[in-house]
């Protein structure tokens, strides 16, 4: 399943202007939120012959496939396929019409943020997998976005290309190297049964919360270097205490 934007779409590079979605490139930064930019790091899906069937949002004429997700106001990040008309987005205004169009190319460029903002509508660098803005399991509703999880899944590309410097390598396909496998394994896993999905989740999902918290770290190095000290300080402590115990035995 394809989901990505249409070449023609269009965005606002630093130093450029409007852009059309085909021409952009790796590097450029991109508006990713309201006169917020960031750094391109690397195309998910990039495929300039590809054939698929847009959603047309009016008036905005964004053009988005079914499952990419956009950010709606009082919904938050759903799959192009559950905007209604009337909806509005949380950066671009409201839907006044839906529209299908056939569109050649497909392009999904990834941000350190997993956001950006095409035709002025605020959108996600990612999908979701299900026909939800959640993960299901079965008929239950978890908590878990796939604007979260997606993202948390990516933790590791982003340092790889955004504070290591490694460039991706583009397949076949127009998935990235660093995209095919696991979105070949989640759209396996997302097939099989709760139980399954959840003995699968559950260990990835707190590996998960820790690479976040590490990549807010990073990014906070004030904060990281109180939590670091904060952890160092509560270890020392224990093993002072329970050596303490040991010894009065």
């Amino acid at each position: 399943q394809e989901s990505c934007f249409s070449g023609h779409t269009t965005v606002d590079v630093l130093g450029r202007g409007e852009v059309f979605m085909k021409d952009l490139r790796v590097g450029d930064r991109v508006e990713v939120s309201k006169n917020n930019y960031q750094q391109v790091y690397t195309f998910g899906h990039r495929d300039t012959k590809a054939k698929v069937e847009f959603f047309r949002f009016l008036p905005s004429d964004l053009e988005v496939s079914k499952h990419h997700l956009v950010f709606i106001k009082g919904k938050g990040a759903i799959p192009a396929s559950m905007v209604k008309v009337g909806d509005e987005f949380s950066l671009g205004g409201k839907v006044d019409a839906i529209t299908t169009v056939l569109g050649n190319g497909i392009f999904a460029p990834f941000t350190p943020s997993g956001t950006i903002v095409v035709n002025g509508v605020l959108a996600s660098n990612y999908i979701s997998l299900q026909n939800s803005d959640r993960l299901m399991l079965g008929t239950f509703r978890t908590p878990f976005t796939f604007q979260w999880l997606d993202h948390s899944f990516q933790t590791v590309h982003r340092f790889w290309c955004c504070w290591m410097g490694f460039e991706d390598r583009t397949l076949k396909n127009g998935l990235s190297e660093w995209s095919d496998t696991p979105y070949r394994l989640s759209s396996w896993l997302i097939r099989q049964p709760p139980t399954l999905i959840l003995l699968v989740l559950l260990p990835l999902l707190v590996l998960l919360s820790l690479l976040n918290v590490a990549e807010f770290c990073l990014h906070n190095p004030l904060i990281g270097s109180v939590v670091l000290v904060s952890i160092c300080y509560h270890s020392l402590n224990y093993f002072v205490q329970d050596s303490k115990t040991k010894f009065s035995r």
